[in-house]
């Protein structure tokens, strides 16, 4: 899944590192992440991700 969302998204690895759930916006299809020089940056998400699956699984097994 790691893979998939930067291939996805176009975000760098230190940022899908700090990456949690709380910085997805289900809602507005986009992702909230710290880029270059500390900037919070915006970044739409298509549907293709399946990251709501993704969030579901990882409820079910217990991981963050």
């Amino acid at each position: 899944m790691v893979i998939v969302t930067i291939l996805g998204t176009g975000i760098r690895r230190g940022e899908i590192i700090n990456l949690r759930w709380l910085d997805v916006d289900f809602i507005n299809h986009s992702i909230s992440v710290f880029g270059k020089n500390r900037r919070k940056e915006t970044i739409p998400i298509t549907e293709k991700l399946e990251l709501p699956a993704y969030q579901t699984f990882c409820n079910q097994t217990g991981e963050k």
